[in-house]
């Protein structure tokens, strides 16, 4: 069941998913059923990507060797139509760069997924509303980087606060899908392109 309250019109025309940090050494430390647990989930997500063509940015951090992101993620990416890989140097993602990419494919609404819930994907997702666009996430597409979740409670928080949260991936899945049943089960108005 989704926990945010609040009527969000979403025009699935304009959604797009935003990968944070899903590389082998911030996935590494990540309790091994729960990183399971999130990467099957992104796989599911970014499986409707690649059938439904939603654009897919992936976000790097470059640097401490934390290397690229992990294969099952990105085999499934370069098989999404339109997908493009962004660089960054610090928690915060969201450039000029991407916002113009985000600009040119016509996206106002980001799925985020990835790690760290509570330092890199909120940064972004905070950027991205700062710059004027729609945030959504589900719970099983996001993670703590550490064992003691620091921060982790508070940003979902947040994410339900200020975006689309959704307990379950696969709701944000039927959205994505654009099933009748969900306009009615959660509050959404689907708007047309």
């Amino acid at each position: 069941m989704r926990e945010q309250e609040k009527s969000t019109n979403i025009n699935l025309d304009r959604l797009g998913i935003v990968i944070v940090d899903m590389q082998k050494g911030f996935v590494k430390p990540i309790d091994k059923n729960e990183a399971e647990t999130m990467i099957s989930a992104q796989e599911e997500v970014l499986e409707v990507c690649v059938g439904e063509d939603y654009p897919v940015v992936t976000l790097e951090y470059r640097g401490f060797g934390k290397g690229y992101t992990i294969p099952r993620l990105r085999n499934i990416t370069e098989r999404v139509p339109r997908h493009r890989l962004f660089g960054k140097t610090q928690a915060d993602g969201y450039s000029d760069e991407l916002d113009s990419q985000l600009k040119v494919w016509g996206i106002d609404t980001l799925c985020f997924i990835g790690i760290d819930a509570a330092i890199c994907v909120w940064d972004t997702a905070e950027s991205a509303i700062e710059k004027g666009k729609q945030i959504m996430t589900a719970r099983q597409l996001i993670a703590a980087q550490t064992k003691e979740k620091i921060g982790f409670t508070e940003s979902l928080d947040w994410y339900k606060t200020n975006g689309t949260y959704f307990d379950d991936h696969t709701d944000l899945l039927s959205l994505m899908l654009g099933r009748p049943q969900f306009e009615d089960k959660f509050s959404l108005q689907l708007i047309d392109g």
